[in-house]
């Protein structure tokens, strides 16, 4: 990982920790219909726009659960701290 990879993965964790940060990321949460079991189907359009939606926040929460000082998380990794397991 390159410093400045290690950095954005430090921005991202400083700027969502905080009251503000926190309000957002929920928001987002609400927004991108993260918590949505249901994806719509039917229209590709609608269908690729949810999941674009859903990407973006995964992508959030990835880096702000990322070990900047890790140079690469395996999958299983990834999916144990997602789970809050150890």
């Amino acid at each position: 990982m390159t410093d400045e990879q290690k950095q954005i993965i430090i921005d991202y964790q400083t700027v969502f920790d905080s009251d503000g940060g926190r309000r957002v990321l929920e928001n987002l949460r609400k927004w991108s219909g993260f918590d949505n079991r249901i994806i719509p189907q039917g229209v590709p359009e609608v269908t690729a726009f949810a999941l674009g939606r859903r990407d973006m926040f995964l992508h959030i929460i990835d880096k702000i659960e990322a070990d900047p000082n890790k140079d690469r998380q395996t999958e299983a990794e990834m999916e144990a701290d997602y789970a809050g397991e150890e």
